[in-house]
């Protein structure tokens, strides 16, 4: 449903993750849907775009832990693959890190130092995540793309990943760009109606 205007959001939030608009407009992506809905395809290839040191794993979960936290300092992307379903996003810590507020971690043996999350955030879930916070501080961050179609199981591509890199990445940054040019020139990623029914 509403797929041109989902398929325009995914762009320009690509765009804005590579040019570092995401975590200026404080906004984070949750890919929800089904399983074989091509939602791990596009989070390998977002990585592709990135330096290996500039992304993460670390879900908002773990972001009340300053061990945790302090692997989001000087990355660029953080891609979870699957948000935990039982917690609830802690809704402090989540505002602090997408908020460009300081916050502080410490790696194992070393000083706490202080930081603001430069990073783009790409979540994946096949649920919505536990929220507590019924704010619009908290709400308005996110930006939910629906991947509703599964692709059955013997009908699956296996190589696709590769063939993509091999011969479409081009075509991805190029579609990137439009869509960062897109949002520097009307200040707002897209919302589809499945992202508002969905908030």
């Amino acid at each position: 449903a509403d797929d041109a205007v989902q398929t325009a959001a995914f762009w320009q939030c690509l765009g804005a993750t590579l040019s570092g608009l995401m975590p200026r407009r404080q906004l984070v992506v949750l890919m929800l849907g089904r399983e074989r809905s091509g939602k791990s395809l596009l989070q390998r290839l977002i990585e592709r775009l990135f330096p290996r040191d500039a992304v993460c794993a670390v879900p908002p979960g773990r972001w009340s832990s300053e061990y945790h936290v302090a692997t989001l300092a000087l990355k660029r992307l953080n891609v979870v693959g699957e948000l935990h379903d039982e917690s609830a996003v802690p809704a402090a810590d989540f505002k602090n890190v997408t908020g460009l507020n300081l916050v502080t971690g410490r790696h194992p043996t070393h000083r706490p130092f202080s930081f603001r999350c430069l990073a783009a955030h790409w979540f994946a879930s096949t649920v919505l995540p536990i929220a507590m916070d019924r704010t619009e501080g908290f709400y308005r961050r996110w930006v939910v793309l629906h991947f509703a179609n599964t692709v059955p199981a013997d009908q699956a591509a296996p190589a696709l990943f590769d063939k993509i890199v091999a011969t479409e990445m081009p075509g991805l940054l190029g579609q990137a760009v439009l869509g960062a040019e897109r949002v520097a020139r009307t200040g707002r990623i897209q919302r589809s109606a499945q992202h508002d029914r969905l908030m």
